[in-house]
């Protein structure tokens, strides 16, 4: 009995390969053979499927049950799917499955928000490492921008209520209300107001910033695919 969440795993670990050859070419020739096999017994939806997002658990899944189902009554393909399996394990493939799983987890609990792809020479790249804090370097669009003000606002706002919080420390107030920022308007809760709006404002032009540059990735994706 094979297990179809593997084989699906290759699969998708050889489609994410897009153009590239991975460096182990015994293991790039084994997920071409793999790839090939699979695609004469189902034809070429499996595989295209999984181009166009390698990492989609419910693409994992369906390709997952037809390897399985087409597999129980030919027991020929079951027998070359096996025999390419164990191949490929012996290689050492068994951390591309590790990784399109992990991927697929990731997205399916979080979307791209754990990970970060980005365009280097003529290659579109990914990782695993996005921070939030990326936006303010390599985001792009006016929500970089509000994200500078949000995060200059915040920082003011929390310097303003550690001021309130060590001046209380002086005993030199009776309240730490006295603290006016401006006649008539405390301190205290004008800090805290400015610490979250700039939070909020941070948060906003993040994800607008991120969607901006995910825009001009997937231009670029386009771009090198017409090249190939």
């Amino acid at each position: 009995m094979i297990d179809g969440g593997v084989i699906a795993a290759y699969l998708a670990a050889a489609a994410a390969r897009g153009g590239r050859r991975l460096v182990d070419r015994a293991i790039d020739g084994a997920l071409d053979r793999l790839t090939d096999s699979v695609a004469r017994r189902l034809g070429p939806r499996p595989g295209a499927d999984l181009a166009r997002d390698p990492y989609d658990s419910a693409t994992l899944a369906e390709v997952s049950r037809a390897i399985d189902g087409v597999a129980r009554r030919d027991v020929g393909f079951a027998r070359e799917l096996t025999a390419l399996r164990h191949q490929l394990d012996s290689l050492g493939g068994v951390h591309l499955v590790n990784q399109v799983q992990a991927r697929s987890n990731v997205q399916a609990f979080g979307g791209n928000a754990a990970g970060r792809d980005y365009y280097e020479g003529d290659r579109y790249e990914s990782t695993n490492d996005y921070d939030p804090g990326d936006e303010l370097v390599s985001g792009q669009g006016p929500g970089r921008a509000l994200a500078w003000v949000g995060l200059l606002v915040a920082l003011g706002g929390f310097a303003g209520w550690m001021y309130v919080i060590f001046s209380g420390f002086g005993g030199d107030l009776s309240s730490p209300l006295d603290l006016e920022l401006v006649d008539g308007v405390p301190l205290a809760p004008a800090a805290f107001g400015a610490f979250l709006v700039g939070g909020l404002l941070y948060g906003l032009g993040a994800t607008m910033s991120k969607a901006a540059r995910k825009r001009e990735q997937e231009r670029l994706r386009r771009a090198e695919r017409r090249r190939r």
